[in-house]
């Protein structure tokens, strides 16, 4: 074989390496994208189908209430029936779904809404709306407005703020009512302690071992109408800001919570104050929107529109 067909023969066999070669490089990155793309699709899947979605698709919404003994007027358990202000509210929030009664659950807030089980659709437990908060779950709210009061033993001699100088306040530990504790000792001179829960507080006031709890305004109100031992004071404030109630969601929850807008704004509107008075009016708590010399307990439609669904990294 002469020089020049050799080298001829040459060339096209690595003229045909090269388009192999392209060919095999070809098929590779395509097998790439379809691999790609059907992980997206299960994530994706995956996602849909997380707990939140599924109230919206089977029809059954599992409502979790707080571990706790209870708040009086918000949610009392009795047997195995809830009863108050949320429990009213997740009623009408399900029903107007289309979903019928929802199931309650007693659960864990922070682990129901972030666990990636989510055992829990929504969080409806006198929950206070917070940008730290937001970073692991979504609100629709509020439902409720308050601010972070004080509660004494009813023949305690506080009165003002300044009597709470070197007292020692506790506070249920992990909530907003323990920052506002820590807060405030930045510029008073006072003892904080917590526990594990509002009514462990209560109970060490009660028993003379501190000398007042902190909280939602509202809720020592509702504790000291129970516990007559108990004496909420009306003048004191720790915080000049204001504790929003929300329905807790699962961060990944905006289809939810989209659908839920509405329908607060719809109860705010039409059966806040019934419902309010239905639960919280035994208890010597009273709703008067003429009166302008304390924050209103009920938010305007507006707040919803401004603080529901919101997202943060």
């Amino acid at each position: 074989m002469s020089k020049t067909k050799k080298d001829k023969k040459n060339s096209l066999r690595l003229k045909k390496q090269k388009m192999i070669i392209a060919a095999t490089v070809l098929v590779f990155a395509l097998l790439v994208g379809v691999i790609i793309f059907q992980s997206k699709k299960i994530q994706d899947s995956k996602s849909d189908s997380a707990a939140p979605m599924s109230c919206l698709e089977t029809g059954l919404c599992d409502v979790g209430v707080s571990y706790s003994d209870g708040i009086p007027g918000f949610r009392v358990k009795n047997g195995k029936e809830y009863f108050g202000f949320d429990v009213d509210l997740a009623n009408y929030m399900t029903a107007q779904l289309g979903r019928g009664a929802p199931v309650f659950v007693q659960a864990d807030r922070d682990q129901s809404l972030t666990s990636p089980d989510k055992p829990v659709h929504m969080f409806i437990s006198t929950v206070s709306m917070t940008d730290d908060r937001l970073k692991h779950m979504t609100f629709v709210g509020p439902y409720m407005r308050t601010f972070q009061g004080i509660a004494v033993a009813r023949e305690s001699l506080i009165q003002t703020s300044a009597d709470l100088d070197h007292k020692t306040i506790c506070a249920a530990e992990s909530t907003t009512s323990s920052q506002a504790l820590v807060d405030y000792k930045k510029v008073h001179p006072i003892d904080p302690r917590t526990e594990a829960t509002t009514e462990q507080c209560i109970e060490k006031v009660a028993k003379g071992l501190y000398d007042a709890v902190t909280g939602d305004y509202i809720t020592l109100q509702t504790h000291a109408h129970a516990n007559k031992a108990l004496r909420a004071v009306p003048n004191i404030r720790l915080s000049d800001g204001y504790e929003l109630y929300g329905i807790a969601l699962p961060k990944d929850s905006m289809a939810l919570c989209e659908r839920l807008k509405p329908l607060l704004k719809d109860f705010i509107r039409e059966k806040w104050e019934a419902v309010f008075d239905s639960n919280l009016k035994d208890l010597g708590i009273t709703y008067d929107p003429t009166n302008t010399s304390i924050p209103s307990l009920k938010p305007g439609e507006n707040l919803v529109d401004i603080y529901s669904c919101k997202q943060q990294e």
